[in-house]
């Protein structure tokens, strides 16, 4: 008999965490976590590359998350990411991420 890949076996669900909401994809053999603002609830960002600008490292390749390390890394970065995604920061930092790389690396320098 020939096996066949299940194809509905994916769960999506949302947690709202104070002003933050978090979607978890769990699917396939993939896991994905994103994290939005509740004031900006359509603006996902993959929640390695969250942590990334939350932290303000320059990264250019998103970080994958696996499942056993989402605890950690959600407790070592919760407050990072209550700040980066509160609605005064956000929005600033909002149009920093738009800019082309060269731009938002170095706004102050002419």
């Amino acid at each position: 008999m020939k096996r066949y890949r299940q194809v509905l076996d994916y769960v999506v669900a949302t947690v709202a965490v104070g002003d933050l909401l978090f979607k978890f994809v769990r699917g396939g053999g993939d896991f994905h976590v994103r994290v939005a603002p509740s004031h900006s609830p359509d603006d996902w960002l993959d929640f390695g590359q969250a942590i990334d600008f939350a932290c303000d490292a320059d990264r250019t390749q998103t970080t994958r998350i696996r499942i056993a390390d989402f605890q950690r890394l959600f407790e070592a970065n919760l407050e990072r990411l209550n700040v980066y995604f509160s609605r005064e920061e956000y929005e600033r930092s909002k149009r920093w991420r738009k800019l082309p790389i060269n731009l938002a690396k170095n706004p102050d320098s002419s």
